[in-house]
């Protein structure tokens, strides 16, 4: 397997708390509260540029 040489990413991971009604009283009893990271690449703060979105959605098993 070759070595790879790849920068740390240099932006930040900033955590939420997302309280959803929607979810509140669900059959399944998952929690109505979560906790949701987002990562903000290094400028962000100081940019109006447009930033792709990546969206990782928990499956069921």
């Amino acid at each position: 397997m070759p070595e790879h040489n790849f920068d740390r990413p240099k932006g930040r991971l900033d955590e939420f708390t997302i309280n959803s009604e929607a979810l509140k009283g669900n059959l399944l009893g998952d929690p109505h509260v979560r906790t949701v990271a987002v990562y903000l690449p290094e400028g962000y703060d100081d940019s109006d540029a447009n930033y792709p979105v990546l969206v990782e959605l928990a499956g069921f098993t």
